[in-house]
């Protein structure tokens, strides 16, 4: 009887083989091991974002059905007054500086500013709003009684009324709460300002409100021969009707002469 030695590749093959059914067999006795296996319970983590004292996820804006900002389908950035007062803001050109996409369009000084959103100028009849009310943009609009800014940008603006492609700007007054404060205020070129909030509720379920803003101000900007003096105030009255029904009732006045 005669016996052929295997060849070198015959060997190769052969060894190729043993391992190929090694591992399949591991991989059973794996996947058999595997439903043997209990599964540990899911854990689900969640967590809260902390509301700051310069978040505002609310807006007064007219024109949309929501008043949550997470539910507008609109860009809308808002500068609260807590903001305002620690940025020591006194016009809307500081308060505008919080919103990369609006910038000054025409802004001397003395002079009452303009302002740009992404390339499109504000129209100084209709996109100036005060509670949603058509406010004149050919002044500098007082801070002291305001709550809020509202800066809705882009041609969702006219869900507010008439406007450009650029925007609008909302203001938002303060409404009547139990506060007393005074604010002084002095800047390194000799400008001060006095500024005091006054409010309470009355009546026996606090149906009665009202908040009071002063203030009068030295003007000395970095520009020399271009001083002045500004004299505000505003009154605010709250009625609470009954529980579905308020009303509200707002006057301000401000003096400013500036060289």
């Amino acid at each position: 009887m005669k016996t052929y030695p295997f060849s070198r590749l015959q060997k190769a093959l052969l060894a190729v083989g043993s391992f190929s059914c090694l591992g399949l067999n591991s991989g059973v006795v794996h996947a058999e091991n595997k439903n043997e296996i209990s599964r540990l319970a899911t854990i689900t983590v969640t967590a809260q974002t902390p509301q700051t004292i310069y978040d505002q996820p609310k807006v007064n804006l007219s024109g949309f059905a929501q008043q949550n900002l997470a539910e507008i389908p609109a860009s809308i950035s808002t500068v609260t007054a807590q903001r305002i007062a620690d940025q020591h803001a006194k016009t809307l050109t500081d308060v505008v500086k919080n919103d990369a996409a609006v910038g000054d369009g025409y802004a001397p000084i003395g002079y009452y500013p303009n302002f740009m959103m992404r390339g499109f100028a504000l129209n100084l009849g209709s996109s100036y709003l005060l509670n949603g009310n058509l406010l004149r943009g050919e002044q500098n609009a007082a801070l002291e009684n305001k709550e809020q800014v509202e800066i809705l940008k882009g041609i969702s603006a006219i869900q507010s009324g008439m406007s450009t492609p650029a925007g609008v700007v909302n203001y938002v007054t303060k409404r009547p709460k139990d506060v007393r404060s005074i604010t002084v205020e002095t800047d390194s070129h000799g400008g001060n300002r006095v500024a005091t909030d006054l409010g309470g509720l009355l009546g026996e379920n606090h149906q009665l409100g009202y908040r009071v803003n002063l203030a009068t101000e030295q003007i000395h900007p970095y520009v020399d021969h271009a001083d002045g003096k500004r004299l505000f105030g505003s009154l605010a009255l709250d009625w609470r009707i009954s529980d579905r029904s308020k009303l509200e009732f707002d006057i301000e006045s401000q003096r400013q002469r500036q060289r």
